[in-house]
């Protein structure tokens, strides 16, 4: 599992749309209740990804 959390965190958010932004959060939960160590450093990573939820979720209301 430790391959999709490095792969999560390099990806460009930026490009990711709501249901792969929605899919990296779910990866993310479940490998933080099996592994402390992604639990302690997953925070930057939920930030960016909530960020850009947030983003696609007004996009989505004006557009």
């Amino acid at each position: 599992m430790a391959f999709i959390y490095d792969y999560i965190r390099q990806l460009d958010v930026c490009n990711l749309r709501a249901g792969e932004v929605s899919q990296c959060l779910l990866y993310i939960d479940h490998m933080s209740k099996s592994d402390p160590e992604i639990e302690r450093s997953n925070g930057d990573i939920i930030e960016k990804l909530q960020d850009r939820l947030t983003i696609l979720r007004k996009e989505k209301k004006t557009g």
